[in-house]
């Protein structure tokens, strides 16, 4: 069993122990967070599973793009500001798009599926274009590459947030919460899977 997995695994259950101190405590103790509303276990799920979800995009792309960009620091720094910048963007926008609980509500994930599943057709390709490049053509061609995909990534947390804003003053605080946790889930599951099925199993699934 590969010792680099064991010391994830002790460091995130650190991680959980702490997101459990601070975050589930307070809830359970608050009259907010002891709220229950229709639709509780279902809404918790769809915002654990994004905290997953985007944690997951974002430290595989890390040691994928380190291929092309070959630098880890610059890697890192051009990989999630790739991310947030595009997420941010999508965020803003889907508003404008109309996308809604009750409109157009399947943008976001048909959008994350088809740029998600052309970034791993055409990385490679791309890769091989560009590796004997300048530096700043291939942090470029690196951001290019991320932005559609975190555009739409940026969506499903606000759409998630319309669907459960009538709902109790609990329910958005139990949705950032298990939103937090899953994001600690998701680094572990990332490298993990990463370890015993490889890059591409893990962004597939």
């Amino acid at each position: 069993f590969p010792q680099d997995v064991i010391h994830l695994i002790v460091t995130g259950t650190a991680s959980i122990l702490f997101t459990v101190v601070f975050i589930f405590l307070p809830l359970f103790f608050s009259r907010a967070g002891r709220a229950s509303w229709q639709g509780k276990a279902s809404a918790l799920m769809y915002f654990s599973c994004l905290g997953a979800g985007f944690i997951i995009f974002e430290l595989v792309f890390i040691q994928i793009f380190m291929k092309l960009i070959g630098y880890p620091l610059h890697t890192y720094s051009t990989v999630v500001f790739a991310l947030l910048i595009a997420a941010g963007l999508g965020s803003y926008v889907s508003g404008r798009m109309g996308v809604t609980p009750s409109s157009r509500w399947k943008v976001p994930f048909i959008g994350v599926l088809i740029t998600g599943i052309a970034l791993l057709a055409v990385h490679q390709v791309v890769f091989e274009l560009f590796l004997q490049t300048g530096s700043q053509v291939r942090l470029a061609v690196a951001t290019a590459l991320i932005l559609p995909l975190g555009f739409f990534l940026g969506m499903p947390f606000p759409l998630g947030i319309l669907a459960i804003e009538k709902q109790p003053s609990g329910a958005i605080a139990w949705a950032w919460a298990m939103n937090g946790l899953f994001t600690v889930i998701g680094g572990i599951l990332s490298v993990v899977l990463s370890i015993f099925y490889g890059f591409r199993v893990t962004l597939l699934a």
